[in-house]
């Protein structure tokens, strides 16, 4: 049991080299004072857990495949498991923080470990998930409704940045590109040649 301040109350263990954490959450940027105070070589932090689901499968040419397929008022398929970070209005333990403090940490040389690492790897995959969704959705009901709406719910982190002034929704073009980091892909639209 710890609360989000736990990083303050250890600064003064000068000796403390190993850290492990389970379920909860801590004030990401009090761990960067941590590791710049005390000698911490190796950090697991289970703090939140996360697993990818089914995702969207589609070619250029719209034709859906897979497990499955996105009908109406789902963002992504229901067997998602989201890690819980706090928003960036609301608490000191969000994904961006979270992804410093590694960062850093790695930096420092800390062995880092646990499921925080796939936790954010999650994250990154549902960002996009409802970027595919919401521009398939846009070039199945040729509107951009679908864009707009995930704009207006803050979830756009991975959307593409389009001039929908610049095109016709009856004239949609998919446009896949492959993310070989990430072993998915990415959609956006063009207006199609034809």
């Amino acid at each position: 049991m710890f609360t989000s301040t736990l990083p303050s109350h250890l600064l003064s263990l000068r000796a403390l080299a190993v850290l492990e954490l389970g379920a909860g959450r801590i004030s990401t940027s009090e761990m960067s004072r941590l590791f710049n105070n005390v000698p911490i070589n190796r950090l697991k932090l289970d703090l939140t857990q996360g697993k990818i689901g089914y995702r969207l499968e589609v070619d250029e040419n719209g034709s859906v495949g897979g497990s499955w397929v996105p009908g109406e008022g789902r963002l992504i398929a229901g067997d998602w498991v989201i890690p819980e970070f706090d928003s960036q209005e609301d608490g000191d333990f969000t994904l961006e923080g979270a992804r410093e403090m590694l960062r850093e940490a790695e930096e420092m040389g800390i062995e880092v470990e646990g499921s925080i690492i796939r936790a954010i790897e999650v994250m990154d995959a549902y960002h996009l998930e409802i970027a595919n969704i919401a521009i398939y959705r846009c070039f199945r009901d040729k509107t951009f409704n679908h864009y707009l709406d995930v704009h207006t719910q803050n979830l756009h982190a991975r959307v593409p940045l389009l001039e929908l002034a610049s095109l016709d929704p009856d004239q949609l073009k998919l446009v896949k590109t492959d993310l070989p980091d990430e072993g998915w892909f990415a959609l956006s639209l063009e207006t199609s040649d034809e």
